[in-house]
């Protein structure tokens, strides 16, 4: 059994010692970037999100294609889906995850503002499965730019995605900006 060091930080010493779990003063939570679930238009049409920053993974189902999730704080309660298609309550305040669709650009000028977003029909582009188009819904038509805080691809770095093609600057893991010149060919 692990001992925990939980005596109440009184001095500038105590605070600045390396032994133990420091006690935080009242008040202070641990702040996280996991998420409680992801957005899925087929079970909840419309979410109510104010979107804080973005992530950039090689996509699971092939992957040289690169994925991006947008985190997003809940305004309104909303039906979430978690990895094992388990549905979950988010609730006002939660972080949740939103995969980045061509047509979410648009979140790209609207960080840190309300937001609302629903499905809104398709547009056949070519390929097999159509395009599928959202609106996006806010009260001021710019907001801050969505930042991309990490990028975790390996076999799809290099790929170009909606992300670079809007301007967005990509960071690697260690916060470096990446070059895009040269890591994101057009």
């Amino acid at each position: 059994m692990a001992i925990r060091n939980t005596k109440k930080v009184t001095s500038l010493e105590d605070m600045s010692s390396l032994e133990g779990k420091p006690s935080l003063p009242e008040g202070y939570e641990e702040i996280s970037d996991d998420i409680v679930g992801y957005w899925e238009p087929k079970v909840h049409r419309v979410i109510h999100v104010i979107p804080q920053f973005a992530k950039m993974f090689d996509n699971k189902i092939d992957p040289k294609k690169p994925s991006i999730l947008i985190f997003c704080k809940l305004v309104d309660s909303a039906i979430l889906v978690q990895k094992d298609e388990l549905r979950v309550e988010g609730k006002p305040g939660d972080l949740i995850g939103i995969w980045g669709k061509a047509d979410l650009r648009k979140l790209m000028n609207v960080a840190n503002r309300d937001v609302f977003i629903y499905e809104n029909g398709s547009q056949d582009i070519g390929k097999p499965e159509p395009m599928i188009l959202y609106s996006v819904n806010c009260k001021s038509k710019t907001g801050d730019r969505l930042e991309l805080v990490e990028d975790r691809r390996d076999k799809s770095r290099g790929c170009e995605t909606w992300w670079h093609k809007e301007g967005g600057e990509a960071k690697t893991n260690n916060g470096r900006t990446v070059e895009t010149d040269d890591d994101f060919p057009l």
